[in-house]
Formats: C-alpha cells, structure tokens, sequence
C-alpha cells in the first residue's frame, strides 16, 4: 500500500517534471532517494539477506528527502522575492509613469482654463483673475513707488478681412499678430486676448516710458506683417489677398499707468487705457493715446 503511494507520488513528480514546474525535478530526485532507501530497507537487505551494511538506509533517504524538499522551497522563496521585488519595481514605475501623465493632464486642463484656444494667450478670465490678485497684492491703498503700466491694443480693419475673406482668414491674422506679442513682450509682461481683436498687456514695475516704446514697437512690427497675413492666407485658403493703406491691418492702442501716490487699482487703469484706446480709434487708427494726469495725449 505505501509503495503504490509511493509510485503514484513519482507518476505525479514524473508528470511535474514534464510540464517543467520548478522544483519538481528535485522532488523528484529526493522522493526516488527515499523510495530506494526504503525499498533496500524493507526488502533486500533485512528480509532477504539480513546484511547490516544495508540496512537501516531508509533515514538517510528521509535525510535527504527532506534536506531536497527544503531546498526546493527555499528555491522558490528566493524566486518569489526575486518576483516581488521586480513586481514591486515595475508597480512603482507604473505609478511615476501615471503620476506624470496625470500631472501632464492636469497641466494641460490648467493651461485650457486660462489660455485663448485660438491665439495661445491668456484668455480675458485669466486677466480678470490677475487684476483681481494685482490689486490685493498692491493693497489698493496710496503706492508711491509701485510702477505699473497697461496696454489696450485694437486691431484696425480686421472687420475687413472677416467680411472679405472669411472667419478663417481673420484666425490668422488674430494668431499671427499674437505671435507678434509674443515675440516682442519681456517674460515679466502679461499678454491677453480680451475678446475679438482687443488685447491687453500688463507691464508689472514698469514706467510709461517703456510702454511708450513697445507701443511705437507693436504698431511697425504690425504693418510689417501685412505680407506674412496676406501670404498665410492665400497660401492656407486659396485665395489672392490684394492690401493697400486702406484695408491692410494696423494697431490702435491706449496706454494707462499708475499715477505715484494715488490708490492702486489695476482695473481702473484699465478703464483709462481702454479710453485712451477709444481716442485712438475715433482720431484715425493707427495711433497711440496715453491717458495721464493732464487728459489724453499723443506720444
């Protein structure tokens, strides 16, 4: 009865080698030890030939039956910790891996909140959530030494090529001229597209001088650019853009800066230089207002 458990316990072994478990062929080396041990035990040496030398072997199988199975398990806790441990790393890397992309997502949905789709700018939220943070950092209290200046910007004639040549065509010439912005503004400076063809820059520690200066920029850098929006447009549309000094596209803009030693309050400035914006529409384009202490005037 032992000897068939013992052979249906090899047929078993026998059959775990072939599939290739791991372990199982020393199971099995270490159960054929036993096996043999006990067979010489109980059959060959002590019944049949009473020979001492031979007998009692079957501890020494157990010995190393058992010395092979602990090896064998041992084998596999040291497999299993070598797969926890890769487990563990791989599981690690795939946190860090969504981590990123979800910091990436959130990034992305972040910029999508604050940013124009169509010119890449800060969006006229943003610049409402800015102003709102400008006037409590400045405390909107007497700032005598706070320098601040704001620009209204209009593009001039952009009806035109709307009613022209097409919604397309205006996209264009809105997300060139941002690029112009863009290209021109200092890393301190806060471009917006406010709606439309308005847009609003925010020059934090900055006198009207320089305003001044990157104003008089953004209108040649503007007519420079006529052919660029001309080109763009017929090369994406198909179309032949034909631009004179009345149609092409020009900037009006209205300038607004704080006044040393009155309240700080950045959407008033706004206001003034929207109304210096106004002037320069109703004067004939293309110019530049500042509103100061002694009304609007010309640069």
């Amino acid at each position: 009865m032992h000897f068939s458990s013992f052979f249906l316990l090899l047929f078993v072994l026998f059959k775990a080698v072939q599939t290739k478990e791991e372990g199982s062929h020393i199971i099995f080396a270490g159960t054929l030890i036993l096996l043999i041990t006990a067979f010489i035990d109980t059959t060959y040496a002590n019944h049949f030939h009473n020979i001492n030398l031979l007998s009692d072997t079957f501890p020494a199988g157990l010995v190393v039956f058992v010395f092979l199975q602990a090896f064998t398990l041992s084998l596999k806790f040291s497999n299993a910790l070598d797969i926890s441990e890769s487990l563990k790393t791989d599981l690690e890397r795939q946190v860090k891996a969504r981590t990123w992309e979800l910091e990436e997502a959130n990034r992305n949905l972040y910029m999508a909140v604050i940013k124009d789709p169509l010119t890449l700018l800060y969006n006229r939220q943003e610049f409402e959530n800015v102003v709102y943070a400008e006037n409590i950092k400045y405390g909107e209290r007497l700032q005598s030494h706070v320098k601040y200046s704001i620009i209204c910007l209009d593009l001039d004639n952009f009806k035109y090529f709307n009613d022209n040549f097409g919604h397309s065509a205006g996209d264009i010439v809105l997300i060139e001229f941002a690029a112009i912005l863009k290209k021109i503004i200092r890393s301190t400076d806060l471009a917006f597209r406010y709606g439309g063809d308005e847009f609003v820059i925010l020059m934090p520690n900055t006198n009207v001088k320089k305003a001044i200066s990157l104003a008089k920029r953004i209108v040649q850098e503007t007519q420079t650019a006529n052919k660029i929006f001309a080109s763009k447009i017929e090369k994406s549309m198909g179309i032949k853009v034909t631009l004179n000094d009345s149609n092409s596209i020009t900037c009006s803009i209205g300038i607004a800066y704080h006044i040393p030693d009155t309240f700080f309050n950045l959407k008033n400035l706004f206001w003034k230089a929207d109304k210096a914006l106004l002037q320069a529409k109703k004067t004939g384009k293309n110019r530049i207002f500042v509103n100061t202490e002694q009304g609007l005037v010309e640069p």
